[in-house]
């Protein structure tokens, strides 16, 4: 954990985490894209500029597999894996289609959905990670 956080305070002094944070504290935006990060860095970025984002921020991936990865790697540079979920800043939005497919109800993603909806209602600053 130390050296995500170590890592994480770097890149958030990086000249590039720097002014998108000031783009994104001055300016009304709906929607922003930020292309050529690979690996990691494309969840080390909007990790690094949490501090500067006044509600709550979603990012939708192509498919399951991508969004875990992408949620798994800000919830360990946040280091929010013995975190409750009130208190996380990043949160998996499963996609209902998953539920339809199978035909059946999983009852542990419907509560994770609603607890991430009444999270969204509340106003809570955080990294919504979902899928199609």
């Amino acid at each position: 954990m130390k050296t995500s956080a170590a890592l994480l305070e770097r890149f958030q002094q990086s000249a590039h985490a720097v002014s998108l944070g000031n783009f994104l504290s001055q300016a009304q935006y709906k929607h922003l894209r930020i292309e050529g990060l690979c690996g990691s860095a494309k969840a080390l970025f909007p990790t690094a500029c949490l501090p500067f984002f006044t509600q709550p921020q979603v990012f939708i991936l192509p498919d399951k597999e991508s969004a875990a990865f992408f949620y798994s790697d800000m919830e360990q540079l946040l280091g929010e894996e013995d975190v409750s979920f009130a208190e996380r800043k990043t949160i998996f939005f499963p996609a209902l289609s998953d539920c339809k497919a199978a035909q059946k109800k999983n009852s542990f993603d419907v509560l994770l959905r609603t607890k991430a909806v009444q999270r969204i209602y509340e106003g809570s600053v955080m990294l919504l990670v979902t899928y199609p």
